[in-house]
């Protein structure tokens, strides 16, 4: 017997090894930090997780999971458990489980309640702390001005909010409904409370620590923004300060003159200190070139020239007249003097910048449906051309025209970036004004480049298409060459078999024929002398007279058979017919054959003519029949036919045969044995005939 310690051991084993069925290997114990680190993809060394943590906070969703920390620190996991009905409460500490699944992120699948607790407040960081990471994944409060508010682009039900908090920018992102974009919201002094995420799960941005507030109720004003957007202060010369400097300066105003405007939300304005100044709109339409406008929005620099961006406009009256755009006179400027120096060396001049040009080209590609720019190739460079798109209409352009433009020469140039001290200058386009500054100087001939490439290609497709044409022709005329040489040699073999049969029975009509006449008339006169010859020499004189006659009979059956063209007939009904129109007399013919012609050869049909010609003909001349009907069909190799006449009928067993002058059935029998078939009788006195064959014609061979 076995002893308890040896049981609990077995038992044991078991439930370990039951266990290690049922769940992955076991992993060490991680701490917070190290998690995040691993979804921040800093390490991928686990495919697995476990830790002890407090819950600090809850996402914004149930299947966005919760907030955790232990001493080391905080990270974000994915609420993945099975049990989901039962609730994680804030501040309790678990035994966290899960994976880490595609893009780093940590899903619980077991959450182990350890003990509550109480979960930590939140408190209010500075921008410094926030942008080291020592807030990542917690709650936290942030003080700070809006410089601006714009939906996400990517994900439209976030808005995003720039918070300028002592010499720093902090983006804080929260939900919205659509058309609720918070614009009060710039220029306020507010403190956002939200977690601070370390990065942007699904998104392109690499923008960094975000505030991730649960909706606007987590924003708190502390001083509302002026309901004026323009009191705020003037742009000023800004020549001195640094493009970071400049980026951090929150919102400025401007007033001046348009130069130009395009894209309903672009314009260049021409400031009352003489600067040229970028501005992009969020008050969409732009004013009209030459409008005094005031114009307040948030600075920027490509380091060539100030841009304001994210800005408002109205119109305004202004008193230095000496800003006011007069009309000028421009020379044809040829943009390899924008694009190259004296010594022909590339180098854009940025001088050309905010004034008005004049370029003569040719017209490229013009705008699609969609939108675009006119472009013109002058001096082997493509000038984009900005235009309003009625004019394009109007001068009925195409491509190839060409075209004199005059407009304002805008530069492009790459956004400054921190880490790119010079951002490159790409180009520059032309905005023309009005309809007048597009002057058409003359239009392209009709006879192209274009087009001639495309009348030679039809030339060549009409070409190709007569040459197949007419392959197809000297094939189709070749195969009906063939067809009709096919037709004219079968006809011309059929002619000459009648001509050759037709000789062959003159030349049996005119010798045996004849002297089968002959004989039979020695044998009728004969036959006057019967009763004075002994009765053996009578009776042997009588079945030689019947033997004389039977031989007749079949001459004249061959002798038609060789003067008609009965075996030449489409179908065997066909031939069947003529082979019995001369017997059958006044009784009624019905034939019926199912085999193709096509399956017979001349022997295996002549066979079959003679076969049913006699027994057609003892229907008629021996049993009286009034109605005779002959059948046949194929049965694989084999034809099997039949001739029924409703007759006087015989005894089989008691008909005459050879002995007694009658060669008519027996002759029957052999021809059928020469096919290797079979010959049946049915009849009975006065009951009609029927005679079944079947004859072995090969048909499958003769299909193929």
């Amino acid at each position: 017997m076995e002893s308890p310690f040896t049981v609990s051991a077995i038992t044991a084993l078991l439930a370990a090894v039951a266990f290690a069925a049922g769940n992955p290997v076991d992993v060490n114990p991680s701490s917070c930090a190290h998690l995040a680190d691993i979804a921040a993809g800093m390490h991928t060394d686990k495919t697995r997780f476990e830790t002890v943590a407090q819950v600090i906070a809850f996402a914004d969703h149930s299947d966005d999971g919760f907030y955790a920390a232990d001493s080391s620190g905080a990270a974000h996991f994915g609420d993945k458990r099975p049990d989901r009905f039962e609730p994680l409460r804030l501040g309790a500490t678990y035994r966290l489980k899960g994976i880490v699944a595609r893009r780093a992120l940590l899903w619980c699948d077991s959450c182990e309640f350890i003990s509550d607790g109480t979960a930590p407040e939140t408190r209010e960081t500075t921008a410094e702390s926030f942008l080291s990471g020592a807030d990542d994944n917690r709650p936290v409060m942030l003080r700070g001005v809006v410089r601006d508010i714009f939906r996400d682009e990517n994900d439209p039900r976030f808005l995003y909010m720039p918070l300028l908090a002592g010499n720093d920018i902090v983006y804080a992102a929260f939900m919205s409904p659509a058309g609720v974009d918070r614009q009060d919201l710039v220029g306020a002094k507010v403190l956002a409370t939200g977690i601070c995420s370390p990065f942007v799960h699904e998104n392109r941005r690499q923008i960094g620590r975000t505030l991730h507030m649960k909706g606007a109720e987590s924003i708190k004003v502390l001083k509302a923004a002026d309901y004026d957007p323009f009191d705020v202060p003037e742009l000023g010369n800004l020549r001195r300060e640094s493009p970071s400097r400049i980026a951090l300066l929150g919102r400025r105003r401007t007033s001046g003159h348009v130069l130009a405007a395009w894209n309903g939300c672009k314009m260049l304005l021409k400031t009352h200190d003489g600067d040229v100044v970028n501005v992009e709109l969020s008050n969409p339409p732009a004013p009209e070139w030459g409008s005094a406008v005031d114009v307040a929005g948030f600075p920027e620099t490509d380091l060539f020239r100030l841009n304001l961006v994210r800005a408002v406009w109205r119109e305004c009256k202004i008193e230095n007249e000496e800003c006011r755009i007069e009309s000028e006179d421009c020379a044809t400027i040829s943009p390899h003097e924008i694009m190259t120096d004296e010594e022909g060396r590339n180098r854009i001049d940025p001088l050309f910048h905010g004034k008005t040009i004049r370029l003569a080209g040719r017209v490229a590609t013009l705008p699609d449906d969609e939108g675009g720019r006119l472009n013109l190739e002058c001096d082997n460079y493509i000038v984009p051309i900005e235009t309003p798109r009625p004019s394009i209409a109007e001068l009925d352009l195409v491509p190839g025209c060409t075209v004199e433009a005059t407009g304002v020469c805008v530069m492009e140039t790459e956004n400054w970036r921190p880490n790119s001290v010079f951002p490159r200058m790409k180009g520059f386009f032309l905005v023309v004004r009005s309809a007048d500054g597009l002057r058409v100087l003359s239009r392209p001939p009709w006879w192209t480049p274009e087009r001639l490439m495309a009348l030679v290609g039809a030339l060549l497709l009409a070409i190709v298409a007569v040459l197949v044409w007419n392959r197809s022709l000297k094939r189709l005329s070749e195969r009906r060459g063939r067809e009709l040489l096919e037709e004219q040699l079968t006809s011309l073999r059929s002619e000459l078999k009648y001509l050759e049969r037709t000789g062959l029975a003159t030349e049996l009509h005119d010798a045996i024929s004849q002297n089968l006449t002959g004989i039979s008339m020695e044998l009728r006169t004969i036959d006057t002398f019967r009763e004075s010859l002994p009765g053996e020499v009578a009776r042997h004189l009588d079945i030689a007279s019947r033997t004389l006659s039977s031989c007749r009979n079949e001459l004249r059956n061959v002798l038609h058979d060789l003067r008609n063209n009965a075996l030449e007939s489409a179908t065997m009904d066909e031939a069947l017919k003529i082979a019995l129109a001369p017997h059958v007399g006044d009784a009624e013919l019905s034939v019926s054959f199912s085999a193709p012609r096509e399956v017979f050869t001349e022997k295996s049909a002549n066979a079959v003519l003679h076969i049913v010609r006699e027994l057609v003909s003892n229907a008629v001349r021996h049993g009286g029949a009034r109605h005779i009907e002959v059948v046949g069909a194929l049965d694989g190799d084999a034809l099997k036919f039949s001739v029924s006449d409703d007759g006087c009928g015989f005894d089989p067993e008691t008909r005459l045969g050879p002995d007694k002058g009658h060669f008519g059935l027996q002759g029957v029998q052999e021809r059928i044995e020469t096919f290797g078939g079979t010959f049946a009788i049915k009849a009975s006195p006065g009951g009609g005939t029927t005679v079944k064959a079947s004859l072995n014609i090969n048909a499958r061979n003769c299909q193929k």
